[in-house]
């Protein structure tokens, strides 16, 4: 990176695009722009119809509805774009707005909808880098150990590049030098602007995230929360068991709180956990609730604990197609594996497919070596 150079500009004496004998080009930026196909052209010509271009693009973003519309910092935004993200879904668009300008939020998402990423971004956003102070910063509620390890591994992805801010410097540099176009080296110096000052004031400390689940060593959860984490994911009744065993552990520095898939939390008897969680959390959080339904308990819960929440509902009428065929069917529990070789083999038709969703890791492996024994084609 030390031999890179920034873009010159203005006229500049001595540049690398004036030949010896040529007039001086009367431009804004000075820049080296590809010899091939430009001869027949004048370069004010040029740039005009390329800025003309940039622009029409830009404005295409802008209506597209982008994440490069939401003005995320560069580690976050890179994140983003590393894990193939183009446009937000539907509830992100409606969530992630509200949520960076700091609103509580209510969301209604069925699962698969993108509702992770909804709140873990402005979370990264917000938190940006490791903080020396005592205490955790976000703290992310699952209903169970399977969906929390998922949620500890998304987090890790999107926040690959918090606190980082050095490694995107030469990244920024290239996007300066490659194409010659004055809009983005405007950018690109912007970025490099507002990277430099992050990486200054974060000391490029990375984000610390720990997961404090059920299953796992007390004793390695105690070392976790020793490492000071920023962002804390949980399951309600572990997180309650540690707030009575580690002395002197507080909620109250929690400027974050994310009650994920909130309905399911109240169906598998974690009220009460719940409301002694939130009874240990700062006046000052921001506090958000996703979640597929929204029955009585949980909207009275909502109302005690979120300050003024917004409530983002998608169209429930279009959640289900109406070509999909619907059957309830009344078994003993030991009866469930032989119906379901029964429906796969025999009812449903070979050349349509097959989806099956199961509530934990174990039974996802144990219906993988049952079907497989019994010759039917799947992956997991």
């Amino acid at each position: 990176m030390g031999s890179t150079r920034r873009p010159t500009f203005g006229s500049g004496e001595g540049s690398d695009s004036e030949e010896e004998g040529d007039e001086p080009q009367q431009s804004d930026v000075n820049l080296s722009f590809p010899v091939a196909g430009f001869q027949e052209f004048s370069m004010n010509e040029t740039l005009s119809a390329t800025q003309l271009k940039i622009q029409k693009k830009e404005r295409k973003k802008a209506k597209s509805g982008g994440f490069e519309t939401l003005g995320l910092s560069l580690p976050v935004f890179r994140a983003i774009k590393r894990k193939g993200y183009r446009i937000p879904t539907p509830i992100q668009r409606k969530t992630l707005p509200l949520i960076l300008a700091g609103y509580d939020v209510v969301a209604m998402a069925r699962t698969g909808s993108g509702k992770t990423a909804a709140f873990l971004i402005p979370m990264l956003e917000k938190l940006k880098g490791h903080s020396t102070k005592s205490g955790a910063r976000a703290v992310i509620l699952s209903p169970s150990r399977e969906l929390a390890l998922q949620t500890f591994k998304f987090c890790k992805e999107l926040g690959k590049y918090t606190g980082n801010c050095s490694a995107l410097l030469s990244e920024v540099y290239v996007l300066a030098l490659c194409g010659g176009i004055p809009a983005n080296v405007s950018r690109a110096c912007m970025m490099h602007n507002r990277a430099d000052a992050l990486s200054h004031s974060m000391g490029f400390a990375d984000l610390k995230m720990s997961i404090l689940v059920g299953g796992d060593s007390m004793e390695a959860q105690f070392e976790e929360l020793a490492r000071n984490p920023d962002v804390i994911i949980a399951t309600p009744g572990r997180l309650m068991h540690l707030l009575s065993e580690v002395e002197g552990m507080s909620l109250r520095t929690v400027e974050y709180a994310v009650f994920d898939e909130a309905d399911r939390l109240f169906e598998m008897g974690f009220a009460d956990q719940l409301r002694q969680i939130l009874s240990h959390l700062g006046e000052t959080r921001q506090t958000l609730l996703f979640s597929a339904t929204l029955p009585r308990l949980l909207a009275d819960f909502a109302k005690a604990g979120l300050r003024d929440p917004h409530l983002i509902r998608l169209d429930v009428e279009s959640r289900i197609s109406p070509d999909l065929k619907l059957s309830f069917l009344t078994l003993r529990h030991d009866e469930k594996p032989a119906a379901l070789l029964y429906l796969v083999r025999d009812l449903i038709p070979a050349h349509q497919q097959t989806i099956v969703f199961v509530s934990t890791k174990h039974h996802v492996e144990f219906l993988f070596e049952l079907m497989k024994s019994e010759g039917i084609d799947l992956s997991v």
